[in-house]
């Protein structure tokens, strides 16, 4: 497997594996549940490799990665992304599919009123599915999309969220 470098000056994306074993099922034939498990961690990646230059000390790449990981962020820069109007039909189909799926239990933060609860949950999770889904079936596109949702004017309004 070859490896590229983070995103840096030259625009390479991080590196992932390059190939997943899907057990020969197309990318619809996952439930959304396991594409957005997937995505969460190629989300995390791509967010990792965002803050890894300039170097920073431990707790400073933890809390920015967790700013933008979080439900919140993942919420924003989902609806940012759909409000681009960036995404094909057929995304805009995984992501209702992602949002409607069944998850269990949403972090305790976002329970109460006013605090976002189910919908902001939900929506993470459907950014989180749609990743996954393009992970295993189009990683050029995959690319295109992290693009957006990792330019520096929406991390850095992602990072500001409460």
């Amino acid at each position: 497997r070859a490896e590229t470098p983070a995103i840096g000056d030259d625009g390479e994306m991080p590196w992932t594996p390059d190939e997943i074993d899907t057990r020969g099922k197309s990318a619809r034939q996952w439930s959304p549940i396991a594409l957005a498990f997937l995505g969460d961690s190629v989300f995390e990646l791509y967010v990792r490799a965002l803050f890894f230059y300039p170097p920073s000390k431990p707790l400073d790449y933890d809390l920015k990665t967790k700013r933008v990981a979080r439900a919140e962020a993942q919420d924003f820069l989902l609806r940012k992304l759909i409000d681009s109007g960036s995404l094909t039909e057929d995304e805009i189909s995984i992501v209702k599919w992602g949002r409607n799926a069944a998850y269990g239990n949403i972090p305790s933060r976002l329970k109460g009123k006013g605090k976002g609860g189910h919908g902001t949950y939900r929506n993470a999770s459907a950014l989180e599915c749609l990743i996954g889904y393009l992970y295993v079936s189009d990683k050029p596109r995959l690319e295109q999309v992290m693009a957006i949702v990792t330019s520096q004017e929406a991390i850095d309004e992602a990072l500001e969220l409460k």
